[in-house]
């Protein structure tokens, strides 16, 4: 009874001390062209509440160009060995991002657009 109760209490800190990345996924065909989408992201410094509305939103703009939202899962961490990875993503030093699944064309552009908004690709 003692071990419930203390799970019960600590339950909702234990969550928000886990949920500290989110990948999101997509496998479809958009303007002709299969986009496969594998992408992370983390952010130690933010709310469990703000890393799901940023996650949530950054799914809801490819519905805005016509691509279907992706598909979201929360982690304590992005998964490991990404084929690279944008730290200050957004100007934002402590956001990052990691991608799994691009062509190398799209890794390159990945690159420069890191590098171009003052991220660190690495």
């Amino acid at each position: 009874m003692k071990l419930f109760l203390c799970l019960a209490l600590l339950g909702p800190a234990l969550s928000l001390a886990q949920t500290r990345a989110c990948l999101l996924e997509s496998d479809s065909v958009f303007l002709g062209q299969r986009l496969v989408v594998k992408d992370c992201l983390s952010n130690a410094k933010a709310s469990e509440a703000e890393l799901r509305q940023m996650c949530t939103d950054i799914s809801k703009m490819a519905e805005q160009f016509g691509a279907p939202a992706a598909k979201i899962s929360y982690l304590p961490a992005c998964p490991p060995a990404p084929q690279g990875r944008c730290q200050g993503l957004f100007g934002q030093p402590q956001l990052e991002a990691a991608y799994y699944a691009r062509s190398d064309k799209d890794l390159k552009d990945t690159e420069a657009s890191c590098k171009a908004q003052g991220g660190r690709w690495r």
